[in-house]
């Protein structure tokens, strides 16, 4: 019992199934723009803004733990001698490092510009500074007064 259909029909079946796909998706457009405003005003009730929260789903999901700092993981991999940015990004994620930005070389990259304790090479390899010998600071010598001995004074007579 098998039912055979023509290509006409069969291209009528996908215009109509697309038809109603479409209205679906406009449909669900409208509702979302409804639960946006909803959104608004409930955050305008509320006292709070909307505008640079994460998305819901982002907020769903519990902030990644590591052990160390983003700037303890990069200095660690940098002691091993000066990389390229691209090098000290997979070191860091290779050493365990936890993170769910789809832009992690650009994270890493912030990291190494605005921190002191990195230097970028005219070879295009950022390094840790390299530390100056701290010389051993004598403490000050302490003046210590004179004792300023009063001599009487004798009455010759």
């Amino acid at each position: 019992m098998s039912t055979t259909f023509s290509v006409q029909k069969l291209e009528k079946l996908l215009r109509e199934r697309n038809k109603q796909l479409d209205g679906w998706e406009k449909q669900r457009d409208k509702l979302q723009a409804q639960l946006d405003k909803l959104d608004a005003k409930i955050a305008k009730a509320k006292g709070t803004s909307t505008e640079g929260r994460r998305s819901s789903r982002a907020a769903s999901q519990p902030r990644l733990k590591n052990d160390k700092t983003l700037k303890q993981h990069v200095a660690e991999v940098l002691s091993k001698g000066p990389l390229k940015l691209a090098d000290i990004t997979e070191g860091v994620l290779s050493n365990g490092y936890k993170t769910r930005s789809d832009k992690f070389k650009n994270v890493i990259y912030q990291i190494l510009y605005h921190n002191d304790e990195f230097v970028h090479g005219k070879d295009g390899n950022w390094s840790n500074r390299p530390t100056k010998a701290k010389a051993v600071k004598k403490s000050p010598k302490r003046r210590t007064k004179k004792k300023v001995v009063k001599k009487k004074a004798t009455a010759k007579a």
